[in-house]
Protein backbone atom coordinates (compact mmCIF):
# COMPACT_ATOMS: atom_id res chain seq x y z
CA UNK A 1 0.00 0.00 0.00
CA UNK A 2 1.46 3.35 -0.99
CA UNK A 3 1.82 6.09 1.59
CA UNK A 4 0.08 9.44 1.31
CA UNK A 5 2.37 12.07 -0.12
CA UNK A 6 2.30 14.18 3.03
CA UNK A 7 3.36 11.24 5.19
CA UNK A 8 6.44 10.14 3.27
CA UNK A 9 9.69 10.36 5.25
CA UNK A 10 12.02 12.88 3.69
CA UNK A 11 14.47 11.15 1.39
CA UNK A 12 17.02 12.87 -0.74
CA UNK A 13 17.26 11.92 -4.41
CA UNK A 14 19.43 8.90 -5.09
CA UNK A 15 22.17 8.83 -7.66
CA UNK A 16 24.59 6.12 -8.69
CA UNK A 17 27.81 5.81 -6.78
CA UNK A 18 30.99 5.98 -8.78
CA UNK A 19 32.09 2.59 -7.60
CA UNK A 20 31.79 0.11 -4.81
CA UNK A 21 35.13 -1.53 -4.52
CA UNK A 22 35.30 -1.65 -8.30
CA UNK A 23 31.70 -2.90 -8.60
CA UNK A 24 29.01 -0.40 -9.69
CA UNK A 25 26.06 0.01 -7.36
CA UNK A 26 22.65 0.39 -9.04
CA UNK A 27 21.34 3.94 -9.21
CA UNK A 28 18.02 3.04 -7.66
CA UNK A 29 19.78 1.76 -4.54
CA UNK A 30 22.47 4.38 -4.08
CA UNK A 31 22.07 7.42 -1.86
CA UNK A 32 25.34 9.32 -1.68
CA UNK A 33 26.48 11.20 1.38
CA UNK A 34 27.02 14.28 -0.79
CA UNK A 35 23.34 14.24 -1.73
CA UNK A 36 22.44 13.90 1.94
CA UNK A 37 24.54 16.92 2.86
CA UNK A 38 23.14 19.00 0.01
CA UNK A 39 19.53 18.11 0.81
CA UNK A 40 20.01 18.71 4.52
CA UNK A 41 21.76 22.04 3.98
CA UNK A 42 18.83 23.18 1.86
CA UNK A 43 16.55 22.34 4.79
CA UNK A 44 18.86 24.08 7.25
CA UNK A 45 18.64 27.27 5.20
CA UNK A 46 14.88 27.02 4.80
CA UNK A 47 14.09 29.51 7.59
CA UNK A 48 17.33 31.44 7.46
CA UNK A 49 16.67 35.14 7.80
CA UNK A 50 12.99 34.64 8.64
CA UNK A 51 11.27 35.38 11.94
CA UNK A 52 10.87 32.61 14.49
CA UNK A 53 7.10 32.89 14.82
CA UNK A 54 6.51 30.44 17.66
CA UNK A 55 7.12 31.24 21.29
CA UNK A 56 8.41 28.63 23.71
CA UNK A 57 9.51 25.02 23.30
CA UNK A 58 10.69 22.62 26.00
CA UNK A 59 12.83 19.55 25.31
CA UNK A 60 12.87 16.87 28.01
CA UNK A 61 16.32 15.30 27.94
CA UNK A 62 19.66 16.70 26.79
CA UNK A 63 21.13 13.56 25.29
CA UNK A 64 21.92 13.29 21.60
CA UNK A 65 18.26 13.06 20.54
CA UNK A 66 17.29 16.00 22.75
CA UNK A 67 20.16 18.18 21.58
CA UNK A 68 19.38 17.53 17.92
CA UNK A 69 15.69 18.21 18.56
CA UNK A 70 16.61 21.54 20.17
CA UNK A 71 18.58 22.45 17.07
CA UNK A 72 15.57 21.65 14.89
CA UNK A 73 13.25 23.72 17.09
CA UNK A 74 15.59 26.71 17.14
CA UNK A 75 14.62 27.47 13.53
CA UNK A 76 10.98 28.07 14.47
CA UNK A 77 10.83 28.95 18.19
CA UNK A 78 11.94 32.11 19.93
CA UNK A 79 13.16 30.20 22.96
CA UNK A 80 14.02 26.53 23.46
CA UNK A 81 14.67 25.16 26.95
CA UNK A 82 16.41 21.83 27.45
CA UNK A 83 15.58 20.18 30.77
CA UNK A 84 18.09 17.53 31.84
CA UNK A 85 17.93 15.31 34.90
CA UNK A 86 21.71 14.96 35.27
CA UNK A 87 23.91 17.74 36.55
CA UNK A 88 26.29 18.61 33.69
CA UNK A 89 29.74 19.89 34.56
CA UNK A 90 32.60 21.33 32.57
CA UNK A 91 34.36 18.02 31.97
CA UNK A 92 33.71 15.03 29.74
CA UNK A 93 33.10 12.37 32.36
CA UNK A 94 30.41 9.73 31.70
CA UNK A 95 27.09 10.60 33.33
CA UNK A 96 24.63 8.31 35.03
CA UNK A 97 21.68 9.17 32.79
CA UNK A 98 23.35 7.74 29.67
CA UNK A 99 23.35 3.92 29.72
CA UNK A 100 25.89 3.79 26.88
CA UNK A 101 28.24 6.40 28.36
CA UNK A 102 31.08 3.88 28.81
CA UNK A 103 30.82 2.29 25.36
CA UNK A 104 31.87 3.01 21.79
CA UNK A 105 29.90 5.41 19.61
CA UNK A 106 30.23 6.16 15.93
CA UNK A 107 28.58 8.52 13.49
CA UNK A 108 27.32 6.69 10.44
CA UNK A 109 27.48 8.35 7.05
CA UNK A 110 23.89 9.50 6.82
CA UNK A 111 23.59 10.54 10.45
CA UNK A 112 26.90 12.36 10.23
CA UNK A 113 25.81 14.22 7.09
CA UNK A 114 22.57 15.36 8.73
CA UNK A 115 24.36 16.58 11.85
CA UNK A 116 26.94 18.33 9.69
CA UNK A 117 24.12 20.17 7.91
CA UNK A 118 22.70 21.28 11.26
CA UNK A 119 26.13 22.32 12.59
CA UNK A 120 28.47 23.13 9.68
CA UNK A 121 32.04 22.11 10.42
CA UNK A 122 31.04 19.73 13.21
CA UNK A 123 32.80 16.68 11.79
CA UNK A 124 35.95 18.71 11.21
CA UNK A 125 35.73 19.97 14.79
CA UNK A 126 35.61 16.41 16.09
CA UNK A 127 38.40 15.39 13.75
CA UNK A 128 40.65 18.23 14.90
CA UNK A 129 39.97 17.13 18.49
CA UNK A 130 41.29 13.68 17.56
CA UNK A 131 38.26 11.64 16.44
CA UNK A 132 39.28 9.95 13.17
CA UNK A 133 37.10 9.98 10.05
CA UNK A 134 37.59 6.82 8.03
CA UNK A 135 36.21 4.85 5.11
CA UNK A 136 34.23 1.67 5.73
CA UNK A 137 35.95 0.00 2.79
CA UNK A 138 39.59 1.05 2.90
CA UNK A 139 40.00 1.50 6.67
CA UNK A 140 37.78 -1.19 8.22
CA UNK A 141 37.93 -4.96 8.55
CA UNK A 142 34.83 -7.12 9.04
CA UNK A 143 34.78 -10.79 10.00
CA UNK A 144 31.61 -12.85 9.43
CA UNK A 145 30.83 -16.46 10.26
CA UNK A 146 32.11 -17.53 6.83
CA UNK A 147 35.24 -15.37 6.75
CA UNK A 148 36.56 -11.86 6.22
CA UNK A 149 34.76 -9.39 4.00
CA UNK A 150 36.78 -8.34 0.94
CA UNK A 151 38.94 -5.28 1.44
CA UNK A 152 38.71 -3.65 -1.95
CA UNK A 153 39.51 0.02 -1.59
CA UNK A 154 37.50 3.13 -0.83
CA UNK A 155 33.77 2.54 -0.49
CA UNK A 156 32.64 6.14 -0.01
CA UNK A 157 30.98 5.32 3.31
CA UNK A 158 32.54 7.60 5.92
CA UNK A 159 32.45 6.83 9.63
CA UNK A 160 33.74 8.62 12.72
CA UNK A 161 34.29 7.02 16.12
CA UNK A 162 34.57 8.57 19.60
CA UNK A 163 33.50 8.20 23.20
CA UNK A 164 30.00 9.33 24.19
CA UNK A 165 31.10 12.09 26.63
CA UNK A 166 33.36 13.53 23.90
CA UNK A 167 30.46 13.72 21.43
CA UNK A 168 27.98 15.18 23.93
CA UNK A 169 30.45 17.83 25.07
CA UNK A 170 31.00 19.17 21.55
CA UNK A 171 27.36 18.83 20.51
CA UNK A 172 26.03 20.47 23.68
CA UNK A 173 28.44 23.37 23.28
CA UNK A 174 27.13 23.98 19.76
CA UNK A 175 23.49 23.78 20.83
CA UNK A 176 23.63 26.16 23.80
CA UNK A 177 25.40 28.71 21.60
CA UNK A 178 22.31 28.95 19.39
CA UNK A 179 20.16 32.08 19.82
CA UNK A 180 17.33 31.50 22.27
CA UNK A 181 18.48 28.06 23.47
CA UNK A 182 19.07 27.53 27.18
CA UNK A 183 19.76 24.53 29.37
CA UNK A 184 18.37 23.64 32.79
CA UNK A 185 20.35 20.72 34.16
CA UNK A 186 19.85 18.96 37.47
CA UNK A 187 16.06 19.13 36.96
CA UNK A 188 13.68 16.19 36.63
CA UNK A 189 10.42 16.53 34.72
CA UNK A 190 7.61 14.94 36.73
CA UNK A 191 4.58 15.52 34.51
CA UNK A 192 2.86 17.39 31.72
CA UNK A 193 0.76 20.52 32.14
CA UNK A 194 -2.38 20.72 30.01
CA UNK A 195 -5.25 23.05 29.22
CA UNK A 196 -8.22 22.43 26.92
CA UNK A 197 -6.82 19.07 25.87
CA UNK A 198 -3.48 20.52 24.82
CA UNK A 199 -0.07 20.14 26.46
CA UNK A 200 1.00 23.60 27.62
CA UNK A 201 4.22 22.84 29.45
CA UNK A 202 5.92 20.59 31.98
CA UNK A 203 6.14 20.37 35.74
CA UNK A 204 9.70 19.80 36.90
CA UNK A 205 11.57 19.36 40.14
CA UNK A 206 14.95 20.91 40.84
CA UNK A 207 17.20 18.15 42.18
CA UNK A 208 19.54 20.52 43.99
CA UNK A 209 19.45 23.86 45.79
CA UNK A 210 20.73 25.57 42.63
CA UNK A 211 18.11 25.83 39.88
CA UNK A 212 21.04 25.47 37.50
CA UNK A 213 19.95 27.48 34.47
CA UNK A 214 23.29 28.03 32.78
CA UNK A 215 25.35 27.06 29.80
CA UNK A 216 26.41 23.44 29.88
CA UNK A 217 30.10 24.30 29.94
CA UNK A 218 29.91 27.18 32.40
CA UNK A 219 30.43 24.96 35.42
CA UNK A 220 28.88 27.49 37.81
CA UNK A 221 25.91 29.80 38.02
CA UNK A 222 22.87 30.47 40.13
CA UNK A 223 19.31 31.05 39.03
CA UNK A 224 18.56 32.20 35.52
CA UNK A 225 21.04 33.82 33.15
CA UNK A 226 20.79 37.61 32.89
CA UNK A 227 19.63 37.36 29.29
CA UNK A 228 16.60 35.42 30.47
CA UNK A 229 15.91 37.29 33.69
CA UNK A 230 16.54 40.94 32.97
CA UNK A 231 16.59 42.94 36.20
CA UNK A 232 14.38 43.64 39.14
CA UNK A 233 12.28 41.48 41.44
CA UNK A 234 8.88 39.86 41.35
CA UNK A 235 7.92 39.65 37.71
CA UNK A 236 11.03 41.56 36.69
CA UNK A 237 11.87 42.47 33.13
CA UNK A 238 12.36 39.47 30.90
CA UNK A 239 10.66 36.96 33.21
CA UNK A 240 7.16 35.72 32.40
CA UNK A 241 4.54 35.61 35.18
CA UNK A 242 4.00 31.94 34.45
CA UNK A 243 7.62 31.28 35.30
CA UNK A 244 7.92 33.11 38.61
CA UNK A 245 4.46 33.15 40.14
CA UNK A 246 3.66 36.31 42.09
CA UNK A 247 6.33 36.28 44.75
CA UNK A 248 9.74 37.90 44.86
CA UNK A 249 12.96 36.64 43.42
CA UNK A 250 14.98 36.80 40.21
CA UNK A 251 13.68 33.85 38.31
CA UNK A 252 14.14 31.30 41.08
CA UNK A 253 10.69 29.89 40.93
CA UNK A 254 10.52 27.95 44.18
CA UNK A 255 10.04 31.15 46.19
CA UNK A 256 7.03 33.39 46.71
CA UNK A 257 3.36 32.55 46.74
CA UNK A 258 2.75 31.72 43.08
CA UNK A 259 2.45 28.34 41.40
CA UNK A 260 6.16 27.73 41.84
CA UNK A 261 6.05 28.43 45.55
CA UNK A 262 3.61 25.68 46.45
CA UNK A 263 6.25 22.95 46.57
CA UNK A 264 9.91 23.74 47.20
CA UNK A 265 11.96 22.90 44.15
CA UNK A 266 8.94 22.26 41.91
CA UNK A 267 8.22 24.63 39.05
CA UNK A 268 6.33 24.87 35.78
CA UNK A 269 7.79 25.65 32.37
CA UNK A 270 5.13 26.89 29.96
CA UNK A 271 5.57 25.90 26.32
CA UNK A 272 3.84 25.94 22.97
CA UNK A 273 5.50 22.60 22.20
CA UNK A 274 6.98 19.91 24.46
CA UNK A 275 9.39 17.37 22.98
CA UNK A 276 10.03 14.25 25.07
CA UNK A 277 13.50 12.90 24.29
CA UNK A 278 14.23 11.37 27.68
CA UNK A 279 15.55 8.04 26.43
CA UNK A 280 14.50 4.51 27.23
CA UNK A 281 13.70 5.45 30.84
CA UNK A 282 11.13 8.04 29.76
CA UNK A 283 8.02 8.29 31.94
CA UNK A 284 5.82 9.46 29.08
CA UNK A 285 3.42 6.47 29.31
CA UNK A 286 2.77 7.37 32.95
CA UNK A 287 2.31 11.05 32.15
CA UNK A 288 -0.19 10.19 29.43
CA UNK A 289 -2.00 7.88 31.84
CA UNK A 290 -2.31 10.81 34.25
CA UNK A 291 -4.13 12.61 31.43
CA UNK A 292 -6.53 9.70 30.98
CA UNK A 293 -4.86 8.23 27.91
CA UNK A 294 -4.17 4.50 27.52
CA UNK A 295 -0.77 2.88 27.59
CA UNK A 296 0.52 2.57 24.02
CA UNK A 297 0.98 -0.85 22.54
CA UNK A 298 4.50 -2.00 23.34
CA UNK A 299 6.45 -4.38 21.12
CA UNK A 300 9.52 -6.03 22.65
CA UNK A 301 12.12 -8.39 21.24
CA UNK A 302 14.77 -9.23 23.79
CA UNK A 303 18.32 -9.96 22.67
CA UNK A 304 20.46 -12.16 24.96
CA UNK A 305 23.55 -10.15 24.01
CA UNK A 306 25.88 -8.50 26.49
CA UNK A 307 29.12 -6.64 26.07
CA UNK A 308 32.08 -5.19 27.94
CA UNK A 309 34.06 -2.12 26.89
CA UNK A 310 37.46 -0.77 27.76
CA UNK A 311 39.53 2.24 26.74
CA UNK A 312 43.26 1.90 26.05
CA UNK A 313 46.22 4.26 25.65
CA UNK A 314 48.76 3.60 22.92
CA UNK A 315 52.13 4.65 24.36
CA UNK A 316 54.06 3.22 21.42
CA UNK A 317 52.02 5.13 18.86
CA UNK A 318 51.95 2.19 16.43
CA UNK A 319 48.60 1.32 14.90
CA UNK A 320 47.31 -1.58 12.80
CA UNK A 321 46.55 -0.95 9.13
CA UNK A 322 42.88 -0.43 9.92
CA UNK A 323 40.91 2.07 12.00
CA UNK A 324 37.97 -0.23 12.75
CA UNK A 325 37.75 -4.00 13.15
CA UNK A 326 34.47 -5.86 13.71
CA UNK A 327 33.79 -9.53 14.34
CA UNK A 328 30.04 -9.89 13.86
CA UNK A 329 27.92 -12.10 16.06
CA UNK A 330 25.91 -14.45 13.89
CA UNK A 331 23.31 -16.93 15.05
CA UNK A 332 23.53 -19.71 15.80
CA UNK A 333 27.26 -20.43 15.57
CA UNK A 334 29.21 -17.22 16.25
CA UNK A 335 28.42 -16.32 19.85
CA UNK A 336 31.42 -14.09 20.52
CA UNK A 337 32.49 -10.96 18.69
CA UNK A 338 34.13 -7.58 19.05
CA UNK A 339 34.17 -3.97 17.92
CA UNK A 340 37.54 -2.24 18.11
CA UNK A 341 38.41 1.23 16.84
CA UNK A 342 40.61 4.26 17.29
CA UNK A 343 38.94 7.21 19.04
CA UNK A 344 39.88 10.73 20.12
CA UNK A 345 43.19 11.70 21.72
CA UNK A 346 45.09 8.79 20.20
CA UNK A 347 43.26 6.15 22.22
CA UNK A 348 41.85 2.75 21.37
CA UNK A 349 38.37 1.55 22.34
CA UNK A 350 37.42 -2.12 22.50
CA UNK A 351 34.01 -3.68 23.02
CA UNK A 352 33.71 -7.44 23.48
CA UNK A 353 30.32 -9.00 22.72
CA UNK A 354 28.81 -12.31 23.72
CA UNK A 355 25.51 -14.17 23.74
CA UNK A 356 23.95 -15.86 26.77
CA UNK A 357 26.57 -17.69 28.81
CA UNK A 358 29.25 -16.38 26.44
CA UNK A 359 28.91 -12.79 27.61
CA UNK A 360 32.26 -11.20 28.46
CA UNK A 361 33.19 -11.06 32.16
CA UNK A 362 33.88 -8.03 34.34
CA UNK A 363 37.51 -8.37 35.42
CA UNK A 364 40.81 -7.59 33.74
CA UNK A 365 41.91 -11.20 33.39
CA UNK A 366 38.58 -12.34 32.02
CA UNK A 367 38.55 -9.48 29.51
CA UNK A 368 41.96 -10.49 28.16
CA UNK A 369 41.01 -14.18 28.00
CA UNK A 370 37.81 -13.38 26.13
CA UNK A 371 39.73 -11.25 23.60
CA UNK A 372 42.13 -14.14 23.07
CA UNK A 373 39.26 -16.53 22.33
CA UNK A 374 38.08 -14.59 19.28
CA UNK A 375 38.85 -15.53 15.70
CA UNK A 376 39.84 -11.92 15.00
CA UNK A 377 43.45 -11.12 16.05
CA UNK A 378 42.35 -8.68 18.74
CA UNK A 379 44.62 -10.04 21.47
CA UNK A 380 47.71 -9.27 19.36
CA UNK A 381 46.49 -5.72 18.83
CA UNK A 382 45.91 -5.17 22.56
CA UNK A 383 49.25 -6.61 23.68
CA UNK A 384 51.29 -3.36 23.39
CA UNK A 385 48.46 -1.12 24.63
CA UNK A 386 47.93 0.12 28.19
CA UNK A 387 44.44 -0.11 29.75
CA UNK A 388 43.08 3.30 30.70
CA UNK A 389 39.78 2.15 32.24
CA UNK A 390 38.40 -0.96 33.85
CA UNK A 391 36.02 -3.11 31.78
CA UNK A 392 32.44 -1.83 31.93
CA UNK A 393 29.64 -4.25 31.09
CA UNK A 394 26.15 -3.77 29.68
CA UNK A 395 23.38 -6.24 28.94
CA UNK A 396 20.15 -4.29 28.26
CA UNK A 397 20.24 -4.88 24.53
CA UNK A 398 16.59 -5.60 23.78
CA UNK A 399 14.49 -3.86 21.13
CA UNK A 400 11.40 -1.93 22.26
CA UNK A 401 8.86 0.08 20.30
CA UNK A 402 5.97 2.12 21.70
CA UNK A 403 3.12 2.69 19.25
CA UNK A 404 2.19 6.25 20.20
CA UNK A 405 1.10 6.77 16.60
CA UNK A 406 -1.72 4.26 17.11
CA UNK A 407 -3.34 5.98 20.07
CA UNK A 408 -6.83 7.17 19.15
CA UNK A 409 -6.15 10.47 20.91
CA UNK A 410 -2.88 12.35 20.94
CA UNK A 411 -2.59 15.74 22.65
CA UNK A 412 -1.61 18.78 20.63
CA UNK A 413 1.58 20.46 21.80
CA UNK A 414 3.43 17.19 22.45
CA UNK A 415 5.85 15.05 20.45
CA UNK A 416 8.11 12.17 21.47
CA UNK A 417 11.19 10.87 19.70
CA UNK A 418 14.46 9.02 20.17
CA UNK A 419 14.66 6.08 22.55
CA UNK A 420 11.54 7.38 24.28
CA UNK A 421 9.67 5.92 21.29
CA UNK A 422 11.85 3.25 19.70
CA UNK A 423 14.85 1.49 21.25
CA UNK A 424 17.15 -0.53 19.01
CA UNK A 425 19.66 -3.12 20.12
CA UNK A 426 22.69 -0.82 20.64
CA UNK A 427 25.01 -3.46 19.21
CA UNK A 428 23.99 -2.32 15.71
CA UNK A 429 24.82 1.36 16.26
CA UNK A 430 21.61 2.79 14.78
CA UNK A 431 20.50 5.10 17.58
CA UNK A 432 22.35 8.34 16.78
CA UNK A 433 21.72 8.09 13.04
CA UNK A 434 18.00 7.59 13.61
CA UNK A 435 17.98 10.50 16.10
CA UNK A 436 19.43 12.75 13.39
CA UNK A 437 16.76 11.60 10.94
CA UNK A 438 14.06 12.31 13.53
CA UNK A 439 15.37 15.82 14.19
CA UNK A 440 15.42 16.51 10.45
CA UNK A 441 11.84 15.24 10.22
CA UNK A 442 10.76 17.50 13.10
CA UNK A 443 12.21 20.54 11.37
CA UNK A 444 10.59 19.50 8.09
CA UNK A 445 7.16 19.15 9.72
CA UNK A 446 7.40 22.50 11.51
CA UNK A 447 8.88 24.54 8.65
CA UNK A 448 5.75 25.13 6.51
CA UNK A 449 3.70 26.15 9.55
CA UNK A 450 6.47 28.50 10.67
CA UNK A 451 6.60 30.11 7.23
CA UNK A 452 2.85 30.61 7.13
CA UNK A 453 2.80 32.05 10.65
CA UNK A 454 5.72 34.36 9.90
CA UNK A 455 4.00 35.62 6.75
CA UNK A 456 0.88 36.78 8.59
CA UNK A 457 0.55 40.58 8.90
CA UNK A 458 2.00 41.72 12.20
CA UNK A 459 3.11 38.20 13.07
CA UNK A 460 4.97 37.86 16.36
CA UNK A 461 5.47 35.15 18.95
CA UNK A 462 2.07 34.58 20.47
CA UNK A 463 1.67 35.02 24.23
CA UNK A 464 -0.96 32.29 24.17
CA UNK A 465 0.07 28.62 24.28
CA UNK A 466 -3.05 27.72 22.30
CA UNK A 467 -2.46 29.72 19.13
CA UNK A 468 0.95 28.60 17.87
CA UNK A 469 0.89 25.29 16.03
CA UNK A 470 -2.32 24.23 14.27
CA UNK A 471 -4.22 21.27 15.75
CA UNK A 472 -3.09 17.85 14.57
CA UNK A 473 0.50 18.76 13.67
CA UNK A 474 2.07 16.76 16.49
CA UNK A 475 -0.12 13.74 15.78
CA UNK A 476 0.98 13.77 12.15
CA UNK A 477 4.59 13.97 13.29
CA UNK A 478 4.20 10.84 15.44
CA UNK A 479 2.74 8.93 12.50
CA UNK A 480 5.56 9.96 10.20
CA UNK A 481 8.08 9.12 12.91
CA UNK A 482 6.67 5.59 13.07
CA UNK A 483 7.24 5.17 9.35
CA UNK A 484 10.74 6.60 9.58
CA UNK A 485 11.80 4.17 12.33
CA UNK A 486 10.20 1.10 10.77
CA UNK A 487 13.07 0.05 8.51
CA UNK A 488 15.80 0.40 11.18
CA UNK A 489 13.52 -1.50 13.55
CA UNK A 490 13.02 -4.36 11.10
CA UNK A 491 16.76 -4.53 10.39
CA UNK A 492 17.62 -4.77 14.07
CA UNK A 493 14.91 -7.25 15.03
CA UNK A 494 15.42 -9.45 11.97
CA UNK A 495 18.96 -10.08 13.16
CA UNK A 496 17.97 -10.69 16.78
CA UNK A 497 15.38 -13.31 15.86
CA UNK A 498 18.30 -15.68 15.36
CA UNK A 499 19.03 -15.83 19.08
CA UNK A 500 15.55 -16.96 20.09
CA UNK A 501 14.36 -20.54 20.55
CA UNK A 502 10.93 -21.02 19.02
CA UNK A 503 9.88 -20.56 15.40
CA UNK A 504 8.40 -17.16 14.53
CA UNK A 505 6.04 -16.30 11.73
CA UNK A 506 6.96 -17.25 8.19
CA UNK A 507 7.96 -13.67 7.17
CA UNK A 508 10.42 -13.43 10.04
CA UNK A 509 11.84 -16.85 9.29
CA UNK A 510 12.34 -15.94 5.64
CA UNK A 511 14.00 -12.63 6.56
CA UNK A 512 16.39 -14.41 8.91
CA UNK A 513 17.61 -17.02 6.46
CA UNK A 514 17.94 -14.48 3.67
CA UNK A 515 20.01 -12.21 5.91
CA UNK A 516 22.30 -15.12 6.69
CA UNK A 517 22.70 -15.66 2.97
CA UNK A 518 23.61 -11.99 2.50
CA UNK A 519 26.28 -12.22 5.20
CA UNK A 520 27.67 -15.37 3.61
CA UNK A 521 27.83 -13.74 0.18
CA UNK A 522 29.45 -10.65 1.73
CA UNK A 523 32.64 -12.63 2.31
CA UNK A 524 33.17 -13.30 -1.41
CA UNK A 525 31.16 -10.68 -3.32
CA UNK A 526 32.28 -7.03 -2.97
CA UNK A 527 28.98 -5.72 -4.34
CA UNK A 528 26.93 -7.62 -1.76
CA UNK A 529 29.18 -6.44 1.05
CA UNK A 530 29.00 -2.84 -0.15
CA UNK A 531 25.22 -2.94 -0.30
CA UNK A 532 25.11 -4.46 3.19
CA UNK A 533 27.33 -1.68 4.59
CA UNK A 534 25.25 1.00 2.89
CA UNK A 535 22.07 -0.43 4.42
CA UNK A 536 23.69 -0.47 7.88
CA UNK A 537 24.59 3.20 7.39
CA UNK A 538 21.06 4.05 6.18
CA UNK A 539 22.41 5.21 2.83
CA UNK A 540 20.35 2.56 1.04
CA UNK A 541 17.03 1.03 1.96
CA UNK A 542 16.94 -2.66 2.94
CA UNK A 543 15.38 -3.37 -0.46
CA UNK A 544 18.87 -2.79 -1.90
CA UNK A 545 19.63 -6.30 -0.67
CA UNK A 546 16.81 -7.66 -2.85
CA UNK A 547 18.34 -6.52 -6.13
CA UNK A 548 18.34 -9.42 -8.65
CA UNK A 549 22.15 -9.56 -8.68
CA UNK A 550 22.23 -9.86 -4.90
CA UNK A 551 19.47 -12.48 -4.84
CA UNK A 552 21.35 -14.53 -7.44
CA UNK A 553 24.57 -14.43 -5.44
CA UNK A 554 22.80 -15.24 -2.19
CA UNK A 555 21.03 -18.25 -3.66
CA UNK A 556 24.23 -19.43 -5.34
CA UNK A 557 25.65 -20.01 -1.89
CA UNK A 558 22.79 -22.33 -0.95
CA UNK A 559 19.85 -21.82 1.35
CA UNK A 560 20.82 -21.26 4.98
CA UNK A 561 19.44 -23.76 7.44
CA UNK A 562 16.12 -22.94 9.03
CA UNK A 563 16.39 -21.05 12.30
CA UNK A 564 14.45 -22.12 15.34
CA UNK A 565 13.56 -18.93 17.14
CA UNK A 566 11.54 -17.89 20.15
CA UNK A 567 9.74 -14.64 20.82
CA UNK A 568 9.35 -13.06 24.19
CA UNK A 569 6.39 -10.80 24.67
CA UNK A 570 5.65 -8.60 27.66
CA UNK A 571 2.18 -7.34 28.34
CA UNK A 572 1.85 -3.96 30.01
CA UNK A 573 -1.45 -2.99 31.66
CA UNK A 574 -3.50 -0.31 30.00
CA UNK A 575 -3.99 2.67 32.26
CA UNK A 576 -7.54 3.73 33.14
CA UNK A 577 -9.07 1.94 30.19
CA UNK A 578 -10.92 -1.29 29.68
CA UNK A 579 -9.06 -4.10 27.99
CA UNK A 580 -10.15 -4.92 24.50
CA UNK A 581 -8.93 -7.96 22.68
CA UNK A 582 -9.41 -9.54 19.32
CA UNK A 583 -8.06 -12.99 18.54
CA UNK A 584 -5.99 -12.93 21.70
CA UNK A 585 -3.95 -9.80 20.80
CA UNK A 586 -4.62 -6.32 22.14
CA UNK A 587 -5.77 -3.92 19.44
CA UNK A 588 -7.05 -0.42 19.11
CA UNK A 589 -5.89 2.61 21.00
CA UNK A 590 -3.57 0.96 23.45
CA UNK A 591 -2.92 -2.13 25.43
CA UNK A 592 -0.21 -4.61 25.85
CA UNK A 593 2.46 -6.02 23.64
CA UNK A 594 2.66 -7.87 20.40
CA UNK A 595 5.11 -10.00 18.51
CA UNK A 596 7.33 -8.10 16.15
CA UNK A 597 5.42 -7.53 12.94
CA UNK A 598 6.00 -5.84 9.63
CA UNK A 599 3.55 -2.96 10.07
CA UNK A 600 4.22 0.40 11.73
Amino acid sequence: MSRPADEQPSVSPARPADSAGGVPVAAEDARSSEDEVRSSEDGARSLEGEARPFGEAVVVGAGVAGLLAARALSDSFRRVTLVERDRLGTGRAPRSGVPQAHHIHALTTRGGALIEAMFPGFRQELSEAGAPVFDAGADARALFADGWAPRSGTMGVRLQAFTRPFLEFHLRRRVVALPGVRLRDGCRVVGLDTARGRVTGVTAHDRSTDPGVRDADAGTGTGVRDADVGTGTGTGTGVRDADVGTGTGTGVRNTGTGAAGRNAGTFVLKADLVVVAAGRSSHLPTWLADLGLPHPRETVLDAPVGYASRLYDNPGGRWPDWVLMVEFLQAPSVRRGCFATRVEEGRFFVTLQGVGDDRPPHGDEGFAEFAGSLRAPLADVLAPLRPRTSPRTYALTGNRRLAYHRLRRWPDGLVALGDAVCVFNPVYGQGMGVAALEAALLREVLAPHARRAAALPGASPSPSPYASLPPGVTRRFQRRLARLTLEPWLLSTSTDWGWQQRAPSLPHRMALWYLRGVLRASTTEPEVYTRFVRVLNMLSRPTALLHPRVVTKVLAGGLPTRARVRTRTRVRPRARTRRRARSGTARGAGGGAEQVGPGP
